[in-house]
């Protein structure tokens, strides 16, 4: 598990609905179903060409409250299929999900303002028309999300331009850090 995970007792709540999306999957499904609890949901969405290993293994293991989407369609679409009514949490690996993610979830972003979870990396390619600093400043400057990064066991405030790679946390209201 990635250092970050411990950062998300203080952002994923009981009862709150997630969305893992593309290789995330395998990474932080279990323990997003451990954060939500009973009362809560795990929406993981992933290619129907790629093996949905541990989110398929969670499910079956008695996680009720995770939901395995094997569809290319984006998270509107998945979201309007699956009947949210609200998405609290979305953790993607823009690299390999590609940045019209974020275009694919603009109703979702402007509705529901789910506190988001990038992998980023500098120097990516330019996919569909947008490259990552373009998506940094869409949900700063455009939908009013703060950017954090773990660093010394909290989520501190970016304050410079992204540039290294690794994963920030965009929210839109002051994050609590710390067991709930």
């Amino acid at each position: 598990m990635h250092p970050e995970a411990a950062g998300l007792v203080g952002v994923v709540r009981p009862g709150a609905v997630c969305l893992v999306v593309g290789s995330a999957c395998d990474i932080c499904t279990g323990a997003l179903s451990v954060l939500v609890g009973a009362g809560g949901q795990v929406h993981c969405l992933d290619s129907p060409d790629r093996p949905a290993r541990a989110a398929t293994l969670a499910s079956m293991l008695g996680g009720a409250d995770v939901v395995v989407h094997r569809s290319t369609d984006g998270v509107d679409a998945v979201c309007a299929r699956a009947e949210l009514p609200k998405v609290d949490f979305i953790k993607a690996d823009v690299r390999k999900a590609q940045p019209g993610l974020l275009l694919d979830a603009f109703v979702t972003l402007l509705r529901d303002r789910p506190a988001l979870l990038l992998r980023i990396g500098p120097g990516e390619p330019v996919r569909r028309g947008r490259c990552e600093p373009d998506i940094v400043s869409s949900l700063t400057r455009s939908l009013a999300y703060e950017v954090y990064r773990w660093q010394g066991g909290d989520w501190r405030p970016v304050t410079s331009a992204v540039r290294d790679e690794g994963k920030y946390l965009f929210k839109t209201c002051e994050i609590r850090t710390g067991p709930p």
